[in-house]
Order: structure tokens, then C-alpha cells, then sequence
């Protein structure tokens, strides 16, 4: 009986709100004008439902414009308002801010050229004063600076994540490691920052800080808001209020401004300098002995979006940091990141292809699956669409294994796809095709990772967009690659590219290993029902192979409606030998290519520390041609050579990993040998029949097949102890570079006495 009372209360009170409603208006002049109202006041949000009321009414370009612009800051997924927007712009009559909110969306959807477009054809369009008022100016140079910004990209470790609302989001930031505390004040509002209703959100340090930053419009308020700075006073309360210079505040609003707990790196919000969109998240190196500083550097892509990016505060260690961004809520709402400060180089590959069957032309929804084959791990499924085409996504470069199977063939075509180191992302291209080939069904793969597709930037706008919206990955990354592995990108961004190349250069890299442009890679691994599968098929005694199903010896199973029988007619004693040996074998491979990521790290590390002390030494010894004072001058030269020292020692460190790193690829391009021709074998007899074989593999196999469990690999076992060797003298660096540190810091305060 209660439930029907409070059930009738509800329903009663749905209708008498949706009448008063209605009778809010006097007619539908009246409802369009106060749509018009909210509309006009950029109040989108509070439009929304009156705008698609109307365009509901009146399906015209007006409203198609205007209900587009709403559900562009309402909803999270921007695209949603594309479809509204260029029907619009049909309208030779339209609103010409049709024009500029499409190149909203591109802009906010990473189409850089597709925004720049509209936005310059709005310009074309509208008045000075139309221009000024929407800041198109800004929003021009931030797509040409997206274009730029898409070049250095980093991926970020997040450790919790939240949504809050917009006009509370500070209150989510956890202090605690930290110190000090985030306020909404009004203590230090300016007549025109009551006007503008803005009260900065404001980080109070702890009471061992004596400078405080804020934002204000100040009193003319022609640049926006730019970023002030108090200090205390020895008696109490804050000094005047000072501005920064011009190389940080810019012509545009600057706010959200944090200094580290040793006061030597500063943190602010802005969207001028080379923002790609909204408000980006910038750097810049302080010193409180003068209150300058130094160059202003954007934190990049995933830290920064074509949203706004907000507050980044780090704690005491510079280990974790929190920010906040919109770049995936919805309209009035925030998401708050605790990230690592630490970043990892992007290394994302994307392949776009064309898949076309030559034998069955309809059947072309191939599914396309992807193996590391290192471990043989699902990387992701991927469907040809109705355009014929596919996009895939790949963690780093590599050897994958494509696993294609299309709707009506009863065969599952597997192929073998090397993916080269790159320093950029890029997209590469691809064709798949089905061909019949003296009667059987073939797969072909043909590479052409020189070439990009024509629809290059709709690709990676789509990949990006969907990249930049992390999420919680933290339990993806064991230790060793948080504490060891991550390069911070803010202070290698000089020389990572460089380094690279060097690693690619000295890196042996065999003609056989790599696909060239218009190479064709004919696959004849196709698993046919009741065909036998062979054991470099990666099928081994015992062992399940996963491709999305499992599969195991004498077991049959149902896959997309397709019988895989596999059926084992070896000799018992050879197969269980050779299975054993391909075990061994393939965990032999998978060591080593861990041990080729762990080297290549080293050495670009070991690279980058060489020359950044190189760098140190010839900044000294620059300056020392002006040093009159002898005790200063010879001090400064030992610092130098100290300097220059440990950047030989570095260097060849860094030499010696390229070094180790040849002997790693030789010794995987022999195991990669041997596992081919042991998973071909069907007999020990086939050994002796074919003369292509290298005769010391031949007889290392021979040897092994005898007794599987006796294998041995010394040049192995060698490359485990250098490499065991390197990592021991990496940690060593560690400790030396910081008791390099505390050197340098009592021979800084010995010169300054000395002065």
C-alpha cells in the first residue's frame, strides 16, 4: 500500500512538473526565444533539450547547428555532434559559427587539417569582432600546434582515476604525500576577478615555502588571466602581488600554477605557447635565489589532450603526480588522474590493410587474429569491415603471427609478419589476399612499410582519440619496467630519436629478417581438417594452443563451426623428443628477446647519460675563459674532467650493450633457424636428405633429438652471464651518479665560498 502511495505521488508529480513546465510558456515564440537565450550565453548544456525540442519541430540548419553545438559540450563523445553540424553547413544561409564548431569537433577528434580547414573558412566568413569573441586566432594555432605535438608521444602509468564534478574537482586531490592545501579564495581577488566571478584555485604550500602562485585578470585584464605570485612574510600575510614575466603568461588565460617542494620546478596551466587544445599542462625550471625562469616545455601527449588539462601537482620524490582533465567526461565533469611522473616513449604501431579474396570475392569478413609470437599471446581480434579494409594495433615492434580465417572456408591461414623498430607513430600499409595456387587456397601478405594509406590522418585521429583516454593500467607493469626501464621522455626528448637510430644502425639487422616493399610472403602453414599440424604451428606435447580457442592434441573442437582435427602419425619416441626440444627451444627464444628489450634500454640510457655529462664538460670549460679566479678556474676544471670522464666510461658501456646486442640477434636468428627446420621434420631421416641446412645446426639437432634434456647452448649461457654483468653495472651507475651528485653540490658550495 505504501509502494502504491509513493508510486501515485511520483507519477503525480512527473505531471504537474511537466504542465508547469509548458505553461512557463506563453506560446512557441516564447519557448524559441529562451532557447535562443541560453543558447547565446554559451549555457549549451541548459539548451540542450530546448534545442532538440525544436529541431524535433523543425528539422532546418538552424537547428541542426545549434542542437550540434550542444550535444558538443554535453556529451563526452564529441563526434556525436559531426553528423548535425554538416548538414548545417549544406545551408548557404546558415549561421557561419556552423563553420567553426565543426572545426571544434575536429579539433577536439585530433583532425588537426580537417579543423584548420573550417576554422579558416569561418574566417572567411565572419566579422572581426565574431573572430575575436570566439578566440579563432587560438584555436588556430592550436591545430597547427597539434600537428606538431603528434610527433613527440609518450603513454602514461595510471594508478587510480576518478570523475568528480567541474566546480569541486580540487577537492579530490589527495595531499597527503604532498603537503600544503588546494583553496577556492577570495583573498586575493582583484575588482575585475569579483567582475568576471573568477576565484583562482590556489595550492597553499607548507609553511617551509615561503611563495605562493595564483591567477588573476588583474586590473585591465587584457591578456585574460595571467599568473601572479606572493611571498610571505617573515610577520605574517603575503607581500604585493607580482606578475610573471612574458616568456610564461601569454596573450591567452594562464592559471592552475604549482611549484615543487624544492622549489626548483614549476607547473602551470595555459592555452597559449603551443597548446594543442584548451588548456595544456606546461614545465618550466625555477630558481628562487632570483625568482627567474627558464624555458617553458609542454608535458606533451597523454599528459596533455585537445581538451583542458588542469593542475598537475607532483609529490616530494617526484615519483607520482595528479592531474585532471576532460577530455573523456561528460559536460560538468572532470576526471582526476594519479599518474607516475615517469613516462614511457609511445611505441604504438598501427597497421591499415586491404583484405580481398581472390577465390570467393564475397567472402571477404576475414577475422583477423594476432599472436606475440615471443609468447603467444593474444594481442586482438580484428574484423575487414564492408570497405575491405582493417586496422591493427600493435604494442612495439616485432615478429606477430597473423592467424586469418574468413567465414565460408573451412582452412585457418597463419602467416609470420616482422614489424620494424619505429621513431615516430606512423601508419604502415598492408595487403591480405586469399588466392588459389595449384589448386589449394593460399594466404599472401604483402608489406609495404615504406608507404603510408591515403586516409593516414582519419586513422590515427581515430587511434589517438581512443588512446588518449587512459585508463587504470598500473597492474600492467611489473617493477623492474617502472623502476628500471622508463626513460623520463621531459629530459630525453633531445636525444631519443637520435638514439634510436644509432641502436638501428648498429643493431644487426639480416637481409632475410626483414620484408621489403613488394615482397610477398606466401604462407603455406594452413590448417586444414584432419591436416596434421606441425610443431612450429606452435603445438607442443601437452601444450594448448590459444588462438581465442584451444586446441589439444586428439581433441576436437568446434571453432567458428569449422572441425580441427589433429591427428599424430610420428613415430611416439621422435615426436616426444622433438616436442621436447621445441619446448626448450621456444623458451630459449622467448629469454632471448626479453634480454634484447633489456639491453636496448640499457644502452640508449647509458647513450643519453654520456652525452648529457659530455654536455656538462663543455658547458664548464666554455665558461671557464672568463674565470679570473685561479682556485675557482682549477676546481671547475677537475669538475669538467670528472664530467668528461664518466661520460667515456658511459659511452662505452653504451658500445659495449650495442656489442651484446649483435651477438643477441645472431644467436636468435640460429634458434629461429632451428625451430623452423626441427617443426618441419617428420622423420630424423629428413635431416640427412636435405643439403640446404647448415651442417653445424643439422648436427646440433641430431645431437639434441637423442636426448632433449642434455641440450646445452655455451654461446646461451655466455650471453645470460653479460647480460647479468650489464644490469649489475647499470645499477652500479645509479649509485655512482648519485654520489657524482652530492660531489657536484659540495664543490657548487665550495666555489660559492670561494667567491
Amino acid at each position: 500500500m505504501n509502494f502504491l502511495k509513493t508510486y501515485s505521488f511520483f507519477i503525480f508529480f512527473c505531471i504537474t512538473t511537466h504542465i508547469l513546465c509548458q505553461e512557463n510558456f506563453k506560446n512557441e515564440d516564447e519557448k524559441i526565444k529562451f532557447a535562443n537565450k541560453l543558447f547565446e550565453k554559451n549555457k549549451f548544456i541548459e539548451a540542450e533539450s530546448h534545442m532538440q525540442n525544436l529541431l524535433s519541430n523543425n528539422n532546418n540548419s538552424e537547428y541542426n547547428f545549434k542542437y550540434g553545438v550542444c550535444i558538443l559540450f554535453k556529451y563526452a563523445d564529441k563526434s556525436k555532434s559531426i553528423p548535425y553540424l554538416k548538414k548545417a553547413i549544406k545551408d548557404p544561409n546558415v549561421d557561419s559559427r556552423a563553420f567553426f564548431y565543426l572545426a571544434r569537433v575536429y579539433h577536439y577528434n585530433y583532425l588537426f587539417q580537417d579543423a584548420l580547414n573550417n576554422y579558416n573558412k569561418f574566417k572567411s566568413l565572419c566579422s572581426a569582432k565574431a573572430a575575436k569573441a570566439l578566440k579563432l586566432d587560438m584555436y588556430i594555432k592550436m591545430s597547427k600546434n597539434g600537428k606538431s605535438l603528434m610527433q613527440n608521444l609518450s603513454d602514461i602509468v595510471v594508478v587510480d582515476k576518478k570523475t568528480t564534478s567541474l566546480d569541486k574537482f580540487n577537492y579530490s586531490y589527495d595531499l597527503t604525500q604532498i603537503g600544503g592545501k588546494i583553496l577556492v579564495t577570495e583573498e586575493f581577488q582583484s575588482k575585475l576577478d569579483k567582475k568576471n566571478d573568477h576565484k583562482p584555485i590556489i595550492y597553499f604550500p607548507p609553511f617551509d615555502q615561503d611563495i605562493l602562485f595564483y591567477s588573476s585578470y588583474g586590473e585591465s585584464g587584457n591578456n585574460g588571466l595571467d599568473i601572479y605570485y606572493k611571498k610571505r612574510l617573515p610577520g605574517g600575510g603575503w607581500s604585493e602581488s607580482i606578475i610573471l614575466p612574458e616568456s610564461l603568461n601569454t596573450e591567452y588565460d594562464d592559471d592552475y600554477p604549482f611549484l615543487n617542494s624544492d622549489a626548483t620546478t614549476f607547473y602551470f596551466s595555459s592555452m597559449g605557447h603551443n597548446s594543442m587544445g584548451g588548456f595544456d599542462i606546461f614545465r618550466s625550471s625555477f630558481d628562487k635565489s632570483n625568482n627567474s625562469f627558464g624555458p617553458v616545455t609542454n608535458l606533451d601527449y597523454k599528459i596533455n589532450s585537445t581538451d583542458d588539462d588542469l593542475l598537475y601537482i607532483v609529490d616530494k620524490e617526484n615519483t607520482n603526480a595528479i592531474f585532471s582533465s576532460k577530455r573523456s567526461s561528460e559536460g560538468g565533469m572532470i576526471d582526476v588522474y594519479n599518474v607516475k611522473v615517469k613516462v614511457l616513449p609511445l611505441q604504438n604501431i598501427v597497421i591499415s590493410g586491404i583484405f580481398s579474396n581472390k577465390i570467393k570475392p564475397n567472402d571477404f569478413k576475414a577475422t583477423i587474429k594476432v599472436q606475440d609470437i615471443t609468447n603467444n599471446k593474444l594481442i586482438g581480434s580484428y574484423i575487414v569491415n564492408n570497405e575491405y579494409k582493417y586496422n591493427i594495433i600493435l604494442p612495439n615492434s616485432g615478429t606477430y603471427k597473423f592467424i586469418v580465417e574468413t567465414p565460408e572456408s573451412k582452412k585457418i591461414h597463419t602467416g609470420s609478419v616482422e614489424v620494424p623498430l619505429q621513431t615516430k607513430l606512423k601508419v604502415l600499409k598492408q595487403e591480405i589476399e586469399l588466392i588459389n595456387k595449384d589448386g589449394e587456397e593460399k594466404l599472401i601478405i604483402k608489406d609495404y612499410f615504406d608507404q603510408s594509406p591515403e586516409d593516414e590522418d582519419v586513422i590515427l585521429a581515430n587511434i589517438l582519440k581512443e588512446m588518449s583516454e587512459p585508463e587504470i593500467n598500473i597492474d600492467q607493469y611489473p617493477d623492474s619496467i617502472l623502476d628500471k626501464i622508463i626513460l623520463n621522455k621531459y629530459e630525453a626528448l633531445n636525444s631519443n630519436e637520435e638514439i634510436v637510430q644509432q641502436i638501428i644502425e648498429n643493431e644487426m639487422l639480416e637481409a632475410d629478417e626483414v620484408l621489403e616493399v613488394d615482397e610477398v610472403l606466401e604462407v603455406d602453414e594452413v590448417l586444414e581438417v584432419d591436416e596434421v599440424l606441425e610443431v612450429d604451428e606452435v603445438l607442443e606435447v601437452d601444450e594448448v594452443l590459444e588462438v581465442d580457442e584451444v586446441l589439444e592434441v586428439d581433441q576436437v573442437l568446434d571453432l567458428n563451426e569449422k572441425e580441427l582435427v589433429v591427428n599424430n602419425d610420428y613415430n611416439d619416441n621422435f615426436n616426444d623428443n622433438k616436442n621436447q626440444l621445441q619446448i626448450k627451444n621456444n623458451e630459449a627464444l622467448k629469454s632471448l628477446k626479453k634480454q634484447k628489450t633489456l639491453v636496448s634500454n640499457i644502452a640508449k640510457l647509458n647513450f643519453e647519460d654520456s652525452k648529457k655529462n659530455a654536455e656538462k664538460a663543455d658547458s664548464i670549460l666554455i665558461d671557464l675563459d672568463s674565470e679570473e679566479n685561479i682556485e675557482l678556474k682549477n676546481s671547475n676544471l677537475e669538475l669538467a674532467a670528472e664530467f668528461n670522464a664518466k661520460s667515456m666510461i658511459l659511452n662505452q658501456q653504451s658500445n659495449n650493450a650495442i656489442t651484446l646486442l649483435k651477438k643477441i640477434d645472431l644467436e636468435i636468428s640460429k634458434l629461429e633457424e632451428e625451430i623452423d627446420i626441427i617443426g618441419k621434420l617428420q622423420s630424423k631421416d629428413d635431416l640427412a636428405s636435405n643439403n640446404n641446412y647448415d651442417l653445424k645446426i643439422i648436427e646440433s639437432i641430431n645431437e639434441s633429438l637423442e636426448d632433449p634434456s642434455k641440450k646445452d647452448n655455451p654461446t646461451l649461457n655466455n650471453i645470460n652471464d653479460q647480460v647479468s654483468n650489464i644490469g649489475f653495472i647499470q645499477n652500479s651507475n645509479n649509485n655512482i651518479e648519485l654520489v657524482q651528485q652530492i660531489d657536484l653540490d659540495k664543490i657548487k658550495i665550495d666555489n660559492k665560498n670561494i667567491k
